[in-house]
C-alpha cells in the first residue's frame, strides 16, 4: 500500500490515502462520494477500473489507459478524454457533456443508450465508434475541421454524413432515413421531405 495522492491542475489535493494504486483509490472516492472535481488523471493505468455511477466535471483523462473500464450511468460534464486508449470501455447510460476526444482511440466502446452534446471527435470518429446506438448525439464538433459532419437523427439511428459526399448520394441517405421513420409514407412525399432536409441543412 503506498500514499496516492489525487489533485487538480492548480496543485490542490483532492484526496490522500493508502491504496494498492490510483485505480483503487478512485474507486474508493467514487464509492464515498468524494468530489473529484477537475481531477488530473493524464497517462494514468485505469484499465478494468469500476467508474460505474460517478459524476465529475472539468476531469482530465489525456493519454489515459481507460481500456475495459466501466464508465456505465456516469456523468461526464466538460471532460477531456483527448489521446486516451477507450477500446472496450462501457460508456452504456452515460452523460457525455461538451467532452473532448480529440486522437481518441476506440474500438467496440459500448455507447448504447447515452448521451453525446457537443463533444469534439477527431476526423476519423466515424470509422471508430458506433454512434448510432446512443441515446442522442448533438452538435458534434470535427476537429480539425478536414472534414465536417452532418448528423441525422431519426427514432431508430443516427446517419453520419461528410460534407463532400455527392448530392445524389446525400438525397439516397435522407431517404431512406425517413423511410425508416415512415414507413408508410409514399415516394413523392418522401422526395419532397428529402430535398427539404438537404435544403436545411445548407
Amino acid at each position: 500500500m503506498i500514499t496516492i495522492h489525487l489533485s487538480n491542475r492548480a496543485g490542490k489535493n483532492l484526496y490522500s490515502g493508502l491504496h494498492k494504486d490510483v485505480r483503487q483509490a478512485l474507486e474508493f472516492c467514487i464509492h464515498a462520494k468524494i468530489c473529484l472535481d477537475g481531477i488530473i488523471l493524464d497517462h494514468e493505468d485505469l484499465r478494468y477500473a469500476n467508474l460505474d455511477g460517478w459524476s465529475v466535471r472539468n476531469a482530465s483523462f489525456k493519454g489515459t489507459d481507460l481500456r475495459d473500464t466501466n464508465m456505465s450511468e456516469a456523468a461526464f460534464l466538460h471532460c477531456d478524454f483527448s489521446e486516451s486508449l477507450m477500446q472496450d470501455a462501457c460508456l452504456c447510460y452515460s452523460d457525455l457533456l461538451n467532452c473532448t476526444f480529440y486522437g481518441t482511440k476506440f474500438r467496440k466502446t459500448d455507447i448504447s443508450e447515452a448521451k453525446l452534446d457537443n463533444p469534439v471527435f477527431s476526423h476519423n470518429i466515424n470509422t471508430h465508434l458506433n454512434l448510432s446506438t446512443a441515446y442522442r448525439v448533438t452538435g458534434i464538433i470535427n476537429s480539425p475541421p478536414i472534414h465536417p459532419m452532418v448528423v441525422f437523427q431519426s427514432l431508430k439511428e443516427t446517419i453520419m454524413l461528410l460534407n463532400h459526399i455527392e448530392n445524389g448520394k446525400i438525397i439516397a441517405v435522407l431517404k431512406h432515413l425517413i423511410k425508416t421513420a415512415h414507413p408508410n409514407q409514399d415516394h413523392y412525399s418522401l422526395q419532397e421531405q428529402a430535398s427539404s432536409l438537404q435544403r436545411n441543412k445548407r
